[in-house]
């Protein structure tokens, strides 16, 4: 792994993958990003950590939250996802850019679902904790996959798709009717909003 600073306190990393290049950027300063970003548990593992292994400090993931990972078929963290989980669980702001297949959706699904799971209060049907927004229906839906095998784990977090179109009407209809604590949408149905 490579790691350098820049002017701007950003970090930027590359896997030895076949993706020619992983970033990451965050505004937070990561002095430490090539020994923080690839550190997990005990062992110091560079790549490939169970989630129940990463070094997210005082709390690790809730067993709910492992369950919903479980659930989609992951047995170890990509290397997106060991670099992004802990920043975004310690309110990081964090950007990624990486070849597809690489774990992107899940690196910020599981930190927002597991926030939700932290949250002291209970999340009503219509309290929206986190919004997606994609920049195609397409990707919009394949999100939404991925949130809705999530939340069969996570029973009290819901999960709702908003889309633009001819069926505005219809997504919010049932966004009043059924609530969404996790709304996946495209970038124009916000704008319209």
């Amino acid at each position: 792994m490579h790691a350098r600073a820049s002017t701007h306190a950003r970090k930027f990393y590359s896997a030895n993958t076949k993706c020619t290049r992983h970033h990451t950027h965050t505004t937070a300063a990561l002095a430490a990003a090539s020994a923080a970003a690839n550190t997990c548990g005990p062992q110091g593992a560079a790549t490939g950590c169970g989630f129940h292994e990463l070094d997210l400090g005082s709390k690790p993931l809730s067993d709910t939250v492992l369950s919903a990972v479980a659930g989609l078929g992951f047995m170890a963290t990509t290397p997106v996802q060991q670099a992004t989980i802990p920043l975004l669980l310690n309110n990081k702001d964090v950007a990624v850019q990486a070849c597809t297949g690489s774990g992107k959706t899940a690196a910020f699904l599981v930190p927002a679902f597991e926030l939700l799971v932290r949250s002291e209060s209970q999340w009503r049907p219509r309290d929206v904790g986190a919004i997606v927004i994609a920049p195609t229906r397409e990707l919009a839906m394949q999100i939404m996959s991925v949130a809705s095998i999530m939340a069969t784990a996570v029973p009290d977090v819901r999960v709702i798709m908003l889309t633009g179109g001819a069926d505005t009407t219809d997504s919010f209809a049932q966004f009043l009717e059924h609530g969404g604590n996790v709304v996946v949408g495209i970038a124009f149905l916000f704008v319209c909003v």
